[in-house]
């Protein structure tokens, strides 16, 4: 038995991505300029950044490490007297 295609494949669709794709992807040259004002913004992006982190990382520290640590010894017995209760 043929499969049909669905009602709405289009062939040319595919191409017309990959043309538009290929086209964005090639280089050009832009004959711009860059002025000092852009490092130094991008710069500040990135230093911006990174001491925000390290405040998110300083407010959630204990949350992170209360996530990572292993449970109270109590928390394993209660587990254990279920689990023989059960047998």
């Amino acid at each position: 038995m043929l499969k049909r295609k669905p009602e709405h494949y289009r062939p040319g669709a595919l191409l017309v991505i990959l043309f538009t794709v290929t086209c964005m992807l090639q280089a050009s040259v832009a004959h711009a300029y860059i002025d000092p004002g852009t490092g130094s913004y991008l710069f500040q992006l990135l230093i911006g950044g990174a001491l925000g982190g390290m405040v998110a990382l300083k407010l959630y520290w204990k949350d992170i490490v209360n996530f990572f640590r292993k449970r109270d010894s109590s928390d394993d017995t209660e587990n254990d007297e279920n689990e023989q209760d059960s047998s």
